[in-house]
């Protein structure tokens, strides 16, 4: 099943705080996607579907740099502060980026979320929330 960048906005466009996370995956699962990478450097995204179907998004932002190396500590305290409200998405993007994230993947077989470095590590892996 190939999805469109139309279905994947709209399903977006519903999410208006983490409490709607959950259901933003379930949408995405329903239309196809098996899981995206989200790039820090400028926020763009790209879909993974079956077989080798891959849909990638616009730039969100503008280029921000990302550190050679990775600090699961700094990504921890990005993480803590934005889902505390202490950063909003923008700045938490910026301490990602500055922990040395270059992308976070949201697998939805798995249901976790892995942020990693640079050289592919992973700094980070979180359970993505059920509804």
């Amino acid at each position: 099943m190939n999805f469109t960048y139309k279905q994947v906005n709209t399903a977006f466009n519903k999410v208006k705080t983490d409490a709607d996370f959950p259901k933003y995956v379930q949408e995405l699962k329903a239309i196809g996607v098996q899981y995206y990478d989200r790039f820090v450097n400028d926020g763009h995204i790209r879909y993974f579907g079956d077989d080798t179907y891959v849909l990638e998004g616009d730039n969100k932002y503008p280029e921000i740099e990302v550190n050679n190396l990775g600090s699961a500590h700094k990504l921890k305290e990005a993480m803590y502060n934005f889902k505390h409200g202490r950063s909003n998405y923008e700045k938490f993007c910026e301490l990602a980026a500055d922990a040395g994230v270059e992308k976070w993947r949201a697998d939805f077989k798995t249901m976790t979320i892995t942020y990693y470095d640079k050289k592919g590590n992973a700094l980070s892996v979180e359970a993505i929330p059920q509804v």
